[in-house]
């Protein structure tokens, strides 16, 4: 049999993106290698013109299928593609050229890693775009749940065996996965240690915090024992169920660790985001509140349709951080959720997730949410323009889009100092001072008079804070 017949024979349909959630949970269902790489393959697809599997077997990439607009499967079969040193980048330019794809192709490669081997490459391009850095980071998380799900059924059953179907042959792995890992004489077993210093943490044994700073400092090697307790202890009557919550970081211990992690325990914590439990799902999602990485907002989009109300809660908190964080760029990838045809209850979430945020970005787009066909849609992006501006002009559209025609290319700062001086309810301007207060630092008492000399002094001190400080102070304007 040559090498060609053991091409992959998929059928993949023209659909809308697979979201994570449902690729984990089908992914945790897989049986077999076919079954894993076709789920990948799937989940790459809509965001590719065209796209092609190749196996890595010793210095080279040996193509097995393709789908979409470009060679059949039987052509990819027959590619092969040396190694060498290339990198990702260089790889794929290669891949490109041996397929003949068109030079304005923009080729990307998702590398399947299987205990630690490259196991296999997607192959990925399209003409009109380059693929975007939260894409790339969407493509390459889940296909590292892949290549540990493949690595999974390797030590469950030994080197992978061929179908029975004819149409469907397994990929080849590698040969070097035996049943049960021995550890060289040399190694130390560092999850064991990390698993150790957990304990200390969880216990309440550590506390000068050396424990927990070493596992900070481990970075990534800490994982798997940091996630083996995860959420870990939680302070007493702690629960999802409650509306108000501590940040993550005061929640718990562990909670706290990866906290300090930052960009390290985002992926990992992305993979609980779309587990099955509901209670590490929600705690996921609120510690996601406190790694407010652009990365995360299609995962969090996902849990927004959850039926868990308290996931979904976490979830918004978390989308608004995110947005604080970097509020033009949330928007842009919250926008498509907006689009009609969008399920109402997903739109009116999106919404509340925007409307949280509280920054400058948003106006534009809630100012378009106010001609919205959904009352609740515009019902949320009033008091999201509301709790933005300081101002309240109820459904008067007209009177909206003057005040920001006028006052667009001022900071937000601007507009709740404006707004404390305004004819709004005393009630609005109280809590613009409060917001302000806060922001500045400058002491006032939330029962003081809205009128008479406190009252200028109070905005004479605000207006001198900002004067100082509005070159340094950054308010995602």
């Amino acid at each position: 049999m040559s090498d060609s017949s053991t091409l992959f024979t998929v059928r993949l349909p023209l659909a809308a993106p697979l979201s994570r959630l449902e690729a984990e949970r089908r992914l945790a269902l897989a049986t077999g290698a076919e079954e894993c790489v076709r789920l990948l393959a799937s989940f790459v697809r809509p965001h590719a013109e065209y796209l092609a599997c190749f196996v890595v077997r010793d210095d080279a990439a040996l193509g097995r299928f393709g789908v979409g607009q470009g060679p059949s499967s039987e052509r990819v079969a027959g590619t092969k593609v040396r190694l060498e040193r290339a990198s990702h980048a260089g790889m794929a330019t290669a891949i490109a050229q041996a397929l003949g794809r068109p030079v304005g192709s923009r080729p990307l490669l998702v590398p399947v890693r299987v205990g630690g081997d490259l196991a296999l490459y997607i192959y990925a391009d399209r003409s009109l775009a380059p693929f975007e850095r939260d894409e790339l980071a969407r493509l390459n998380a889940f296909a590292a749940s892949v290549g540990a799900q493949l690595a999974r059924l390797a030590l469950q059953s030994g080197d992978a065996e061929e179908e029975s179907d004819e149409d469907l042959h397994t990929p080849p792995l590698p040969s070097r996965y035996p049943r049960e890992p021995v550890l060289p004489s040399v190694v130390v077993d560092t999850h064991g240690e990390y698993a150790k210093l957990v304990g200390r943490v969880c216990r309440g044994e550590d506390p000068e915090g050396t424990a927990e700073t070493a596992l900070v400092r481990a970075g990534k090697d800490a994982l798997p024992a940091l996630f083996e307790v995860f959420p870990g202890p939680l302070l007493p009557g702690l629960g999802a169920e409650l509306l108000e919550l501590p940040r993550a970081s005061e929640c718990g211990p562990v909670l706290r660790v990866l906290a300090r992690q930052r960009r390290v325990a985002l992926q990992q914590t992305l993979a609980e985001l779309a587990g099955v439990d509901t209670s590490r799902r929600f705690w996921a999602a609120h510690l996601l509140a406190e790694l407010p990485y652009l990365e995360s907002v299609p995962d969090l989009v996902d849990a927004l349709k959850s039926s868990d109300l308290p996931l979904r809660r976490a979830a918004l908190r978390a989308l608004a951080a995110v947005g604080t964080m970097n509020t033009a760029a949330t928007v842009e990838a919250l926008r498509p959720h907006l689009l009609a045809g969008v399920p109402g209850r997903q739109r009116r979430l999106v919404v509340e997730a925007l409307a949280g945020m509280r920054a400058k970005p948003i106006v534009p787009i809630l100012l378009e949410l106010l001609r919205d066909d959904d009352a609740r849609v515009v019902r949320t992006a009033h008091r999201g323009l509301v709790d933005a501006t300081g101002r309240a002009f109820g459904d008067d559209l007209p009177a909206w889009e003057t005040w920001w025609s006028t006052h667009r290319g001022r900071s937000r700062i601007e507009w709740l100092m404006e707004a404390v001086g305004s004819n709004e309810s005393e009630a609005r301007r109280r809590l613009v001072l409060t917001e302000l207060v806060a922001l500045s630092g400058i002491e006032w008492s939330t029962t003081g008079a809205l009128d008479g000399v406190a009252l200028a002094e109070l905005q004479a001190k605000l207006k001198a804070w900002w004067k100082e400080q509005s070159s340094s102070i950054e308010l995602r304007s």
